[in-house]
């Protein structure tokens, strides 16, 4: 209670500030609440902004993963540490590699994301420098302290830092004054806690010398063109010493009480080089800024990530709409019209499809894959004979916040994370190096995924001239894909609704059938989920057709002309071909497409049957998905009222009746 009055003081003393000179908006605290602003480009830094210890975990917003912006930028990002964890990596790695451009503040942040990415990451000053003295004296208080005065500041309280202060100023007769948080209760000098901003300013402007451990307190020191002492905060980085070195000032570090003087700061050699690091970090920003972006495809774009993959010049970036599809961005700043992703666009060119498959099969696995697949296990059954090949696989895998992203394989427990019906459209960009540095040593390769991406894929391979002998393509009769901004929000309501996190969420799931509707989710708190009105939501929306992709409407291989080796399926119309081959744990249907198809195939273990196309209940061998009349109104309602009243009107979600309320609650007291 006794620091509530000059706690209060202070926070008066920042909102003065902030409704004086900073013109803002309403807060917004998720990337998703951004969303509604309509941004045209988000700049991300600088100070802790990708320390994740700080910001609670990795928040998208503090990477300007914001959908629907198109130009998005980092500008001296600081990760307060050396490195990431293994478990945040592959998420910050996603992150860092869709800005279109990357800068941060510390050289070893600059090398090991660089590294990380496999991308140019430049290394800009702290934007406290961008302003110059001049425009610091316009916001800053008067004189406050009317005598000379040694000025000490240190964010957090510092043994070492606070004796070296005060033995230097009693050696010269100089009051020792402290900008501090909270008061250190032994301390015999001066600690001021309720300054805000412009009293803050004032310090700095007016003292004789500066002790500090901050690298802010560094930063204004040389602003404000003082002689300053710095005790390294072993805690924080290299961002001070970075600093430092960047001005020719790193013997101004001191670890113990200065016996003799220092030679005072001769300013003109230092703002020489902090001149030109100034105008290098400013030509970046306005380089980034003045960026000019087009769409390589339009909505014809597929999102495969080819043309990125093989653009040398880092031109390409995949940004995310409104509705969350990526589509591709070209840089015409960085762009020297080499035609390259133009060549390799699934949307821009015709579609190499091979001739109709002549051989169809009905394909049962064997039960243990097939319990964990959404149908006969067909993927699975074929990445298994590619093991046994010393092969490697590819295929799209949900992740821990139910995104979905292609990932490599080599062995059966990485298949198992690939098993299983995503209805979400996975992010490829990863794995094109992956697949042309398997090719070049040699290993066989599977890939799974839909035509567009296999098709993606094969422009890669082709385009590079990669040797491809060896690579074995499997595409999947597709639908459409699905909103994934439409997906996370649902993920988000379903977690509100339910009071606890979805830790598994299945789209199809053989604990309810392998027919029909058998959504399943289970919760932090063991609830289990499986077929009730509100899990089935999404799904039930997905049929609508309202959050499929706008290319999927006019999609080009919706034909029994397939691009991939084989082509994989659910075999829906089994019953009219033989009944007593279905069991409960499901079948696929496999298209033989190639004579490379036919050769794995003969490899795979699992019984099997002639089929015939000609009874598959799969609409998408002849026609695209139909774009209904009610989109443009659905993503309209969307964009004003969020998920809940389109479960409502599209996905057969209803307000629970109370004979249902009353029956879950005596189910959950006699439970």
């Amino acid at each position: 209670m006794l620091s509530a009055g000059w706690k209060s003081k202070r926070i008066e003393a920042f909102k003065t500030f902030r409704k004086k000179y900073i013109k803002a908006t309403p807060k917004y605290r998720t990337a998703h609440d951004c969303e509604e602003f309509g941004l045209d480009a988000v700049i991300c830094g600088s100070d802790q902004v990708w320390n994740i210890g700080i910001t609670e975990g990795i928040n998208y917003v503090y990477f300007g993963d914001i959908q629907g912006v198109k130009k998005r930028i980092s500008y001296a990002a600081s990760m307060g540490k050396i490195a990431f964890q293994p478990k945040e990596e592959k998420e910050v790695k996603r992150l860092v590699s869709e800005l279109d451009y990357c800068s941060v503040r510390e050289e070893d942040a600059a090398q090991y994301l660089s590294a990380l990415t496999e991308r140019e990451v430049e290394l800009v000053c702290d934007p406290v420098f961008l302003l110059d003295k001049s425009d610091y004296e316009e916001v800053s208080s008067k004189r406050l302290i009317k005598k000379d005065y040694v000025l000490l500041y240190s964010v957090v309280h510092n043994e070492d830092l606070t004796a070296i202060a005060k033995d230097y100023a009693d050696k010269h007769g100089i009051e020792l004054i402290e900008i501090c948080s909270a008061k250190y209760k032994h301390a015999t000098h001066k600690q001021i806690v309720t300054y805000g901003p412009s009293e803050f300013l004032s310090c700095f402007k007016y003292a004789k010398n500066v002790f500090t451990n901050s690298f802010h307190g560094t930063a204004f020191s040389l602003i404000f063109e003082k002689d300053f002492y710095i005790v390294d905060n072993k805690h924080g980085g290299s961002r001070i010493t970075n600093l430092l070195g960047k001005v020719g000032l790193s013997n101004r570090l001191v670890s113990e009480k200065i016996d003799k003087d220092f030679d005072p700061i001769d300013y003109s050699e230092s703002k020489k080089l902090l001149s030109e690091y100034v105008s290098f970090s400013k030509a970046f920003l306005d380089k980034a800024l003045k960026s000019d972006k087009k769409e390589l495809a339009g909505n014809s774009c597929v999102s495969c990530g080819a043309c990125a993959s093989v653009c040398k010049l880092d031109a390409i970036r995949l940004t995310r709409t409104t509705e969350g599809f990526q589509i591709a961005m070209i840089d015409q700043n960085k762009c020297v019209n080499c035609g390259m992703c133009q060549k390799v666009c699934p949307a821009l060119n015709e579609a190499e499809k091979n001739q109709d498959a002549t051989e169809v099969y009905a394909f049962k696995a064997n039960d243990e894959l097939r319990k964990n697949s959404t149908s006969g296990g067909a993927f699975a059954a074929l990445a298994e004979a590619v093991i046994a090949q010393n092969g490697v696989f590819y295929g799209a895998a949900q992740t821990d916040d139910f995104s979905v992203a292609h990932i490599r394989g080599e062995s059966s427990d990485d298949l198992a994370k690939m098993q299983g019906t995503k209805y979400i459209q996975s992010d490829m960009t990863a794995c094109y190096a992956q697949i042309e540095n398997d090719l070049k040593q040699g290993r066989k390769v599977l890939f799974s995924g839909t035509p567009c991406q296999v098709d993606g894929v094969k422009r890669f391979i082709k385009i590079k001239k990669l040797p491809d002998e060896n690579f074995i393509s499997v595409d999947i009769i597709c639908h459409g894909v699905p909103s994934p901004a439409f997906y996370q929000a649902y993920m988000k309501w379903l977690e509100k609704e339910y009071g606890s996190k979805v830790v598994d969420y299945k789209f199809r799931s053989k604990k309810i059938s392998w027919r029909g509707s058998s959504c399943y989710a289970k919760l932090a708190n063991g609830q289990e989920l499986k077929n009730d009105k509100k899990l089935c939501g999404f799904m039930n929306v997905y049929y609508s057709d309202n959050i499929t992709r706008e290319s999927c409407y006019n999609c080009p291989y919706t034909s029994k002309s397939r691009v991939g080796d084989l082509t994989i399926s659910d075999y829906w119309g089994l019953e009219n071909l033989d009944k007593s081959f279905e069991d409960a744990l499901g079948v696929s249907m496999i298209l033989v497409n190639t004579q490379k198809g036919r050769d794995l195939f003969g490899q795979v273990k699992g019984e099997r049957i002639e089929g015939s196309v000609e009874i598959a209940n799969q609409p998408q061998l002849s026609r695209p998905t139909g774009r209904p009349q009610t989109r443009d109104e659905f993503w309209t309602e969307y964009e004003k009222n969020g998920v809940k009243p389109l479960l409502k009107k599209y996905g057969g979600v209803k307000r629970d009746s109370l004979k249902t309320v009353l029956y879950k609650l005596k189910k959950k007291i006699f439970k």
